[in-house]
């Protein structure tokens, strides 16, 4: 009575720090994806910078601009970003080779910077006859005398360049001519939304996984603090065969726990956590494993790693797996799906077993009869709703379960 009232003490005073820490950690900055979702951009400069955008062609922009130089009937148009010292040509068609190979031009030579400037379009027949223009050294440099520019947004409406249609000659842009510009240069606009969510994306998923290795970090040493709190709480010899069960289990869902902190979607595999248990104590060809790739959920997964591993020990100290001896293991699944459920059919079957240490194993407290058969029996039905039946002929066991495990969603359905 004593050593458990000790036990539970000290597990609570773990657990009020682990609290303190956790709150204290909780303190730290917003995630960066959060400000990319939240915080507007000033410049396109920042868009380059943070590589959601680059200066190098893509299909989708040059796919666009041809379709403005196809529509408007305009030999030159290009898709610009405007930055504080400089203009980026993201895509061009009928650019000088100047502009075409270095794909930018200083901010003086721009004409879709007062686009940004003004936040709508710009629709001039006549740039020599436009006080702003006339002098801006693009007009010689690109040959510009109409010259007809759309708005591009950024997903919180700031304007940062411009889908841009110049001819060479003097020309009375159309009302049609003005809003398939302005449709195309939403659908560059739209392009740009796509590119920011795919960034939020990668950087909540970095961040799931910078979260989740710190949550594998703290349940681990969670786990060895536990340990440490039990081998220094159970220090009577009587106590130190339960002491060492103990602390193989709670090492059991320590593994477990870091395998599930391993998958990017939190379910595990069910042959391979079987192979990881008994990879260690079996060669290759005495075991083997037969059945279907099954998801198990990361909720269930530590109570399947913990039947594995039960079953894993008692084959080791009394079954196929023990030292020197000549057993086979078999471990055959099957799997159907019941609604919400998918139900697991195992048969765990050993042979070549010795006769003499199974014909002695109630004598012997083998735990296959003892606190092992319990533990198994608990999880097996209370955890997993599952079913379980033993069975032993002659030489060999037999283990049937039926575990009933949530079934992962199914495609095309939330």
């Amino acid at each position: 009575m004593g050593v458990n009232l000790r036990l539970q003490t000290r597990v609570w005073s773990f657990q009020n720090v682990n609290r303190r820490l956790y709150w204290r950690g909780s303190q730290k900055s917003p995630p960066a994806y959060m400000s990319i979702m939240t915080r507007g951009f000033d410049r396109s400069s920042d868009l380059i910078d943070r590589r959601i955008l680059g200066q190098h062609p893509e299909a989708e922009f040059d796919r666009i601009t041809r379709l403005a130089a196809r529509f408007l009937h305009v030999p030159v148009a290009y898709i610009s970003f405007v930055e504080p010292d400089r203009q980026v040509f993201k895509s061009g068609l009928g650019l000088p080779d100047q502009i075409a190979t270095k794909r930018e031009t200083p901010i003086s030579h721009s004409l879709c910077r007062f686009v940004v400037a003004d936040g709508q379009s710009l629709i001039v027949p006549d740039v020599r006859e436009d006080a702003r223009l006339k002098d801006n050294p693009a007009v010689e440099l690109i040959g510009v005398v109409a010259y007809l520019g759309a708005p591009i947004h950024l997903p919180d409406g700031e304007v940062i360049g411009s889908l841009c249609a110049v001819d060479h000659v003097r020309r009375d842009w159309t009302d049609d001519e003005v809003a398939a510009a302005n449709d195309l240069a939403e659908l560059v606009s739209q392009q740009i939304a796509l590119r920011f969510e795919v960034a939020a994306r990668e950087a909540a998923e970095n961040e799931i996984r910078l979260v989740a290795r710190e949550l594998q970090h703290r349940t681990r040493n969670a786990f060895s603090i536990v340990q440490a709190v039990i081998s220094l709480s159970m220090r009577g010899a009587a106590l130190v065969p339960l002491k060492l069960e103990i602390i193989d289990r709670i090492s059991t869902v320590s593994s477990t726990q870091e395998l599930i902190s391993q998958q990017p979607d939190g379910n595990v595999d069910f042959a391979q956590m079987l192979d990881r248990e008994l990879a260690p104590f079996a060669p290759e060809g005495h075991y083997n494993l037969e059945g279907p790739p099954i998801a198990v959920a990361a909720n269930e997964a530590v109570f399947v790693g913990m039947i594995l591993h039960e079953l894993t020990t008692n084959a080791v100290k009394h079954g196929a797996l023990r030292a020197h001896a000549e057993g086979q293991l078999s471990v055959v699944w099957s799997c159907e799906i019941e609604g919400d459920a998918q139900v697991v059919d195992l048969i765990w079957k050993e042979s070549g077993l010795d006769k003499a240490l199974l014909g002695a194993s109630d004598a012997n407290g083998d735990d296959r009869v003892g606190f092992g058969s319990e533990l198994l029996q608990i999880l097996v039905t209370n955890q997993l709703r599952g079913t379980m039946e033993r069975t032993l002929i002659e030489d060999s066991l037999t283990i049937a379960m039926s575990l009933r495990l949530t079934a992962p969603p199914a495609k095309g359905r939330p």
